[in-house]
């Protein structure tokens, strides 16, 4: 009952894409560039393909994690998966979905807290903001002194930190390597075929995250 519940998290997700898409406003300086605009992502394929793409987040979610951590887990394989998704086509990341991702990442973690048991509570807590610190931090780093990453990123790594690191360190430091090495082994991929200039680092990122926990023991 728990898992249909949780699933049902994918199809909304994939339903209300369309609608989002059409209202979400253009990020400010974007006009003069050659974007794709998000309306014209509004399509039943587009759609498909988050839906898609949050069932296998969610059942990784469902299969490897004790339900007491789902809320944590959620807004980043629903409204996660869209954001990147939406990166992936046009290489920004929506900042209302953003500030949603984090809004929505706060509460389930708050429940997450409230869920453990006691005894485990300060740990946990402590680890949440270490990871958010370390992955954030890390993240700001790079950007500042290399360039190499857009600040959308920068304001993404910390919900995936914090969301790692209600399972482990050890995760947050394997979603950390996984997705770097994706987003790099993407970035020389593009370049030995040709293709210069910004390319989408979130669905890398995310995609690192989902990778540790599927491979977590």
């Amino acid at each position: 009952m728990l898992t249909t519940a949780l699933l049902a998290g994918s199809l909304v997700t994939g339903l209300l894409t369309g609608p989002v898409l059409r209202r979400l406003p253009e990020p400010v300086g974007a006009e003069s560039e050659h974007k794709i605009r998000y309306h014209q992502l509004a399509t039943r394929r587009f759609a498909a393909g988050v839906t898609i793409c949050s069932t296998a987040a969610l059942l990784a979610v469902a299969l490897r994690l004790e339900p007491a951590v789902w809320p944590a887990w959620v807004p980043l394989a629903t409204i996660g998966i869209f954001l990147v998704s939406i990166d992936a086509r046009t290489t920004w990341l929506p900042l209302p979905l953003t500030h949603l991702l984090w809004g929505t990442t706060a509460l389930g973690l708050t429940l997450a807290l409230a869920f453990a048991p006691e005894t485990e509570r300060l740990h946990l807590g402590l680890r949440i903001l270490l990871g958010a610190a370390v992955v954030g931090g890390f993240f700001w780093l790079f950007w500042w002194f290399t360039g190499g990453l857009g600040f959308g990123d920068v304001r993404l790594a910390p919900v995936l930190g914090a969301t790692a690191a209600t399972v482990s360190p050890n995760l947050v430091v394997v979603a950390l390597l996984a997705g770097t090495f994706a987003g790099a082994v993407h970035g020389l991929l593009r370049r030995a075929r040709g293709r210069a200039g910004p390319f989408a680092y979130g669905p890398a990122l995310i995609l690192g995250v989902f990778v540790a926990l599927a491979s977590a023991r």
